[in-house]
């Protein structure tokens, strides 16, 4: 779905298309939505953030209009290939912003690529560590097969139990999770979103051989403190890994999907942010 203003462009990364939603002038402010979105989910921010930025929102490769090659999900292939499409749209540094998988990708790029990265915010993504008890649905998408059946079947449901995920789900409003489930029923989404967790057995490696380095770059990080999936005592010891600025900003009566369950705050905490700079 295209949004208000926003207008649909793509760049070519290697091998890899990706798609990205454009709004506003200035410098390079890069959003990249987590499963099972699409840039999309960045609705309520881009219009305020456009005002100092030139705001792209990704589709993550695998989602919405991006490619969906079969390969190729590991966070080391991703981080070169983010490196390379802001290359490609002109720029040698940005602003970014990720929210759960896209979290941990800009997790990964800021570790491996910094020199990319001017400032960054992270939304409910963590970066040493998850809670077993708590990410347990990440053992069925690890088993060939199984969901993709039931995805297949049943596209709508899942992506209408988000709701689950919020603290309160008349938050995540209808209109948002019809253009999710379209979005996610896409040809060749299915087999590339569960790809992104099939690929931990190499990008977890990849990530702790990374974090042997500091973070160097200013951060925000913002949690939803009643997120199920992802408890905030993941950010327990994260200070350990920065040498900048660490800004941790909890978020109560807040879920998973904190960009929409608390559209203003989250707007007005990533520009104050990033107007820091």
């Amino acid at each position: 779905m295209e949004f208000a203003e926003a207008k649909r462009g793509y760049v070519q990364s290697g091998s890899t298309r990706l798609s990205f939603q454009e709004l506003g002038e200035g410098p390079p402010l890069i959003l990249l939505h987590g499963f099972p979105q699409s840039a999309y989910c960045w609705r309520h921010q881009m219009p305020a953030l456009a005002r100092t930025h030139r705001v792209l929102a990704f589709d993550l490769k695998g989602y919405g209009e991006s490619d969906k090659p079969r390969g190729g999900y590991d966070l080391g292939t991703m981080t070169t290939e983010m490196r390379a499409a802001v290359r490609a749209l002109g720029y040698e540094r940005a602003d970014w912003v990720g929210h759960d998988w896209g979290g941990g990708l800009l997790w990964a790029l800021v570790l491996r690529h910094p020199e990319a990265v001017e400032r960054f915010a992270i939304i409910n993504a963590p970066l040493h560590k998850i809670h077993p008890l708590h990410s347990w649905y990440i053992v069925p998408f690890c088993i060939p097969g199984l969901m993709e059946t039931v995805l297949t079947r049943w596209n709508n449901r899942f992506v209408y139990g988000m709701r689950r995920f919020a603290s309160d789900p008349r938050r995540l409003d209808t209109q948002a999770l019809r253009e999710y489930a379209r979005a996610f029923a896409l040809p060749g989404v299915h087999n590339a979103a569960l790809a992104w967790y099939r690929s931990l057995w190499k990008s977890g490696p990849q990530l702790r051989w990374w974090l042997r380095r500091k973070v160097r770059r200013p951060c925000l990080v913002l949690w939803g403190i009643h997120d199920p999936a992802l408890p905030v005592s993941l950010l327990q010891g994260i200070d350990k890994h920065f040498e900048a600025p660490l800004e941790i900003v909890p978020l109560p009566r807040c879920g998973h999907w904190v960009m929409e369950e608390q559209p203003d705050r989250t707007t007005q905490a990533l520009l104050s942010f990033f107007d820091q700079a």
